[in-house]
């Protein structure tokens, strides 16, 4: 409103629901980089590595691997957000929910199956996290 700019209501709903999750995620791979070892950068420097060839074959592999977990579950956090963009009338699944569940007069079967609809995406990706922790525990030696 304040500089006459209008967007539809599915664009408001990424770009809120994607500023958000790019916050997060550039955290994680903050913490990431912060995590790896000081003596991986100094034996890249003595065996006279660049800064480009340090950063892409050192640290972001590293990297990576360490925030590959919480990049995960900040996804799946921002897919159980996405019942928010209801709130730009965006009709996700959360709103049709309660759409039918209006029309029909049956509320608790209508979330219930929307939540095991939820909980049957979440879980297994839930369960590829906890892998992804476990191998880079044993890699690590932790």
């Amino acid at each position: 409103m304040l500089f006459d700019v209008f967007l539809d209501a599915v664009t408001m709903g990424v770009l809120a629901l994607g500023l958000n999750l790019t916050a997060f995620n550039a955290e994680a791979y903050r913490a990431a980089i912060q995590a790896i070892p000081r003596a991986h950068l100094d034996a890249s420097v003595a065996l006279g590595l660049g800064w480009r060839v340090r950063i892409v074959h050192v640290v972001f592999p590293q990297a990576l691997r360490l925030a590959i977990p919480v990049l995960i579950t900040n996804a799946i956090g921002c897919f159980q957000q996405t019942a928010l963009v209801a709130l730009v009338a965006v009709s996700d699944l959360m709103y049709q929910a309660k759409t039918l569940s209006t029309q029909t007069y049956r509320p608790i079967e209508t979330f219930t199956v929307v939540a095991l609809i939820y909980l049957a995406i979440s879980f297994p990706v839930s369960q590829l996290v906890t892998y992804f922790e476990r191998r880079n525990s044993r890699q690590l030696g932790g």
